[in-house]
């Protein structure tokens, strides 16, 4: 299989255009979602953040997020550690799904955080979706009421700027709403068949 990465802050709607191609028949690999099945899952994984965190971070096999951003919050350099055991167990699981494919298919890989975790280096084609920063905040205040506009400028902070995604990236999605997402979706597809 043809690994892709789909990239972009928080906002940007790379997760509906992930979306969109899981609608049209393409595989997507969604990193959150499969960091946390690894988390639980995964017996070495689980070991290790449980020497790192503590046991309590697991209560009745379930991972507790909020103990978690609690030691984070009380020691930051914990975050560096913790990331240390769950990019590189992505990173092997998505080496495995991209075997399970035939040769022609493409994976799509979706993560905000594709760079910072290595995960671009597995990637043959990295897109980038960005979109103005007023354009994000609206969608994740739409998405999530309980986020305040402080919050979530914070996190965009944190993350990758457009500027850097764009200098990284093989292509660029500008997804300010203007067109459609199915029309980006071509746009990406488009670049990749060419």
């Amino acid at each position: 299989m043809h690994i892709i990465g789909l990239t972009g802050g928080i906002g940007s709607g790379k997760s509906t255009i992930a979306r969109t191609l899981v609608r049209r028949g393409y595989t997507v690999y969604l990193c959150d979602e499969e960091a946390k099945r690894i988390v639980v899952e995964d017996v070495v994984v689980r070991a290790q953040i449980e020497d790192l965190l503590g046991a309590e971070v697991f209560v009745d096999n379930i991972y507790q997020p909020s103990v978690v951003l609690r030691k984070l919050a009380n020691d930051p350099s914990l975050l560096e550690h913790l990331n240390a055991i769950i990019h590189p167990a992505v990173l092997e699981d998505i080496r495995a799904a991209s075997k399970r494919g035939k040769a022609e298919d493409l994976l799509f890989v979706e993560s905000a955080i594709l760079y910072e975790s290595g995960v671009a280096q597995v990637c043959e084609y990295v897109a980038a979706v960005v979109a103005p920063e007023s354009v994000r905040l609206a969608r994740v205040l739409k998405r999530d009421p309980n986020r305040n506009e402080a919050e979530v400028r914070r996190c965009i902070n944190r993350q990758m700027t457009d500027e850097e995604l764009v200098r990284c990236a093989d292509m660029v999605l500008e997804n300010d709403g203007v067109q459609s997402i199915d029309l980006l979706v071509d746009r990406l597809l488009g670049n990749i068949h060419s």
